[in-house]
Formats: C-alpha cells, sequence, structure tokens
C-alpha cells in the first residue's frame, strides 16, 4: 500500500504510474496523514528528508507500526541572499514571503523575522513562529487559490 502526505505528491505519485491507497482529507502533512493513517500492526517505509518535523514518525509509533525511515535528501540553507532581495527585505517592502517548509522559513529567518509569513501548511506555519515571525497566517491547503486568499486576507488586515 502507498500514502501520500498530500495531493500534489499524490498526483505525481500516481503520474509515474503508482496507485495511492492514502491521502490526508485534512491537510498535507505528517500530521494529517497521521491521523488518517490506519491503526497497525505492520511496517512502514518513510522516504523523506534527512531532518523531519518529527511529527509523523512517532504518530504512526502510536498506532503500533514499525517505522524504517529513509533519508533520500537533505534541505540545506542557501550560502547567500541577493543583496537586492536583503536590502528590499529589511526596508519591509515585500507584502508577505510565502513559507513553503521549514527551511524556507529558516532561510528567511536569516534576514530578520519582519516580513508577514504566509504558511502553506502546519509545519511552515509552526517554524515561522519559533523563528520569531510575529505575523504568520496560514494557508487552508498549499493549492495555489488558497494561497491567494491567505495573502489577500494578510492585505486586508495590514
Amino acid at each position: 500500500k502507498l500514502a501520500a502526505v498530500g495531493r500534489a505528491t499524490a498526483s505525481a505519485l500516481e503520474k509515474a504510474g503508482l496507485d495511492v491507497d492514502l491521502v490526508p482529507t485534512t491537510g498535507s502533512s505528517g500530521a494529517a496523514l497521521a491521523a488518517e493513517f490506519p491503526s497497525g500492526p505492520g511496517t512502514v517505509l518513510l522516504p523523506g528528508a534527512e531532518q523531519t518535523a518529527g511529527t509523523l514518525e512517532p504518530r504512526l509509533e502510536e498506532k503500533e507500526w514499525r517505522i524504517f525511515s529513509l533519508p533520500i535528501y537533505s534541505t540545506q540553507l542557501v550560502a547567500s541572499i541577493e543583496p537586492t532581495i536583503a536590502l528590499l527585505w529589511q526596508a519591509k517592502t515585500y507584502a508577505a514571503f510565502i513559507a513553503t517548509s521549514g527551511s524556507t522559513v529558516r532561510s528567511a529567518a536569516r534576514l530578520g523575522p519582519t516580513i508577514p509569513i504566509v504558511a502553506i501548511g502546519i509545519s511552515s506555519s509552526n517554524e515561522a513562529r519559533r523563528a520569531g515571525f510575529e505575523v504568520v497566517i496560514q494557508a487552508k491547503s498549499p493549492a495555489p487559490h488558497d494561497i491567494v486568499a491567505a495573502i489577500q486576507e494578510l492585505l486586508e488586515e495590514g
């Protein structure tokens, strides 16, 4: 059986010819997947980032699954940020920064947690708060129309 953390991942797997058995209906995160994952026992192979948010594994273990993590990529902070981008960031020119992952938040935080964040999910939202960003709005989903709606909400509030 095959599970995907969200609709975009499921679509990519299906395009590769794989059948996806489980996609969370309430979000696109490890927590959402864990909430809808059936109880074990059994074994789960979990390919993903070397540094995870740590939400999926313990919740699956609570459901009596044995987890084998398979790191297939590593995220790294950007080595440098274009000086013009940094200057505009410091001048608070940007209305918002769209946070697509915890690593994008950590890279942005190097410029200072001064720009409002629109997070595409709970992981990036939590990471933005931990990094000290004061204004964090979480989109209802990572779908483009939900991200646009979150940006509109931010602009209307500001």
